[in-house]
């Protein structure tokens, strides 16, 4: 349990396994990664996150968690209590998936390029659009745009926008 419980890490070998059942849920990664392209974060619905927890985690575990966490909770039975841990933290981990998934998909597959925009916000600093002419090898700019978001993951909104905008 303590494994999804890792907070920003999203490769810890409990998260990674996740991530490989929700690929295949997708039909794949390179599905997966064609949806990511076409409709963005809002395109990975990551629906049965509970099945596919109930299937990894042990079900003692499970409710050893599930009593520590929500044990003072006398109105709630243990079965409450169960799904209330596997409901956040099938949350928690369905959004991860989606915020982090160029990160995730390069994690597995090496890096591909997708045409987000992760960087209108500094083309609106620096007052520039992007050019479809240009020389920038995207490929190579892709691990260092994960690894800044990597470093940027654990700052606030606050600090990430302070950080970005120096």
């Amino acid at each position: 349990m303590t494994d999804f419980y890792s907070g920003h890490n999203y490769s810890t070998p409990a998260r990674k396994t996740v991530w490989d059942l929700l690929a295949t849920r997708f039909g794949g990664w390179e599905c997966t990664a064609n949806r990511y392209e076409k409709f963005g974060e809002d395109g990975l619905v990551c629906r049965g996150m509970k099945d596919i927890l109930m299937d990894l985690i042990n079900p003692e575990s499970l409710e050893e968690y599930a009593f520590t966490k929500y044990g003072h909770r006398k109105d709630w039975t243990l079965d409450e209590k169960k799904r209330l841990v596997l409901k956040t933290l099938g949350g928690t981990l369905g959004n991860q998936f989606r915020n982090k998934f160029t990160c995730i998909y390069s994690m597995y597959n090496g890096s591909k390029v997708f045409p987000q925009e992760e960087f209108k916000e500094l083309d609106k600093m620096f007052n520039t659009t992007p050019s479809t002419n240009t020389a920038i090898s995207k490929a190579k700019l892709l691990p260092i745009a994960a690894k800044v978001n990597e470093l940027l993951e654990p700052l606030s909104k606050e600090e990430k926008d302070y950080v970005l905008g120096v």
